[in-house]
């Protein structure tokens, strides 16, 4: 495969399976390579005050309101119909959303690759997690023909006792997860959750044009340069003529 521009990349996996800190490792290795990289995601997240990730989100939400205004609105009332169960959490939901469509609508120029720690499927599952039991299918059918999708999606795998274990570690709590990293039946919810999710993935992976899967194994915390460089190694050849 040759894109005709470039190439966008979600990872998805339960909080705790490395994602982000995967993406900033494959992202050193194609700017090695001479590949130019952003990481949209999480370069709104990291390394900034916090009222200036706020204000650069919430640009993104602006034009994602402004230019899709019909997709937004159809967003607003899918996430309602997930029967949240934290007081405020339709708006979070909502909010991020119309975060990551912006994001993912912005296609990477000719040679660039965009790597998202944070797409729509970790929103599905951050809906799941919070809503009613089928939250995530259901917000995933109201969207139906209207998500924007990466060209490529990294599954990213690691057990419930390796992502208990790196969130007891975490000093930042950003995840959903975070809070229950304990809880045996949070962790099973938030597993049984990716299961959901990646049901969703298989259908959009086989529509035309649907996005390509790669799958790695992240369950230690040595084997994570390995699987760095393997992906990286994925995503060059998808640039090279076959």
């Amino acid at each position: 495969m040759t894109p005709a521009g470039g190439l966008s990349v979600e990872l998805i996996g339960m909080p705790g399976s490395g994602k982000s800190t995967l993406s900033r490792r494959v992202a050193a290795r194609l700017q090695a390579a001479g590949i130019t990289v952003a990481q949209p995601s999480h370069d709104l997240a990291h390394g900034i005050a916090r009222w200036r990730r706020l204000a650069g989100k919430s640009r993104h939400v602006a034009r994602e309101l402004i230019g899709h205004p019909a997709d937004a609105l159809r967003a607003v009332c899918a996430v309602r119909s997930t029967r949240q169960r934290r007081t405020g959490d339709v708006f979070k939901m909502t909010f991020n959303w119309l975060l990551v469509s912006r994001l993912l609508r912005r296609r990477p120029a000719a040679r660039e690759v965009h790597l998202h720690d944070q797409g729509v499927l970790q929103a599905l599952w951050s809906i799941g997690f919070g809503g009613a039991p089928g939250a995530a299918g259901r917000m995933a059918r109201r969207m139906e023909g209207r998500v924007p999708l990466p060209d490529v999606v990294v599954i990213v795998r690691a057990s419930e006792g390796t992502v208990a274990r790196r969130l007891a570690g975490r000093t930042d709590r950003d995840s959903r997860l975070d809070a229950a990293s304990g809880d045996r039946a949070a962790l099973r919810l938030a597993a049984d959750l990716l299961a959901e999710v990646l049901g969703v993935l298989e259908g959009w992976r086989r529509r035309p044009g649907g996005p390509r899967v790669i799958e790695l194994d992240n369950e230690t915390d040595e084997s994570l340069e390995t699987a760095a460089a393997g992906l990286a190694a994925d995503v060059q050849k998808l640039f090279t003529p076959s």
